[in-house]
């Protein structure tokens, strides 16, 4: 079995919903398991060519700035492939703690719901 197809499936899912790939983060993300959900994540981007990527984070409880730059990063790689990338369900609480650590925000676009994460990936403009 592939070590990081295991690392992924505990920490992430990805899906196809329509034309965008969905990536539910499950659980708190470790750098094994970031590297794990950004290969599969960029694999899955060149594989299906799908119109939009939302990583969807609404089931964690905690993200610190150093796993939401990896993020940020892996949003940047998913641009590079010419498929935009929207982080949704950032929770109040670690919105705030972000800001609180000086997280880099550049280039990140995000949306409170799923639902808008979608309309936003797909939209042309």
């Amino acid at each position: 079995m592939n070590t990081g197809s295991a690392e992924l499936r505990r920490h992430a899912i990805i899906s196809l919903f329509g034309d965008c790939l969905v990536a539910s983060v499950q659980s708190d993300l470790d750098a094994a398991g970031i590297g794990a959900l950004r290969t599969a994540l960029l694999d899955s981007v060149r594989q299906r060519q799908p119109r939009g990527v939302v990583i969807d984070v609404s089931a964690l409880d905690l993200l610190d700035a150093y796993d939401f730059d990896a993020l940020r990063r892996t949003m940047a790689m998913v641009e590079l492939l010419g498929v935009r990338a929207v982080l949704v369900g950032l929770s109040p609480i670690i919105v705030a703690a972000l800001v609180d650590q000086d997280a880099a925000t550049d280039g990140v676009i995000a949306e409170p719901t799923l639902e808008a994460g979608l309309a936003r990936a797909t939209s042309r403009s």
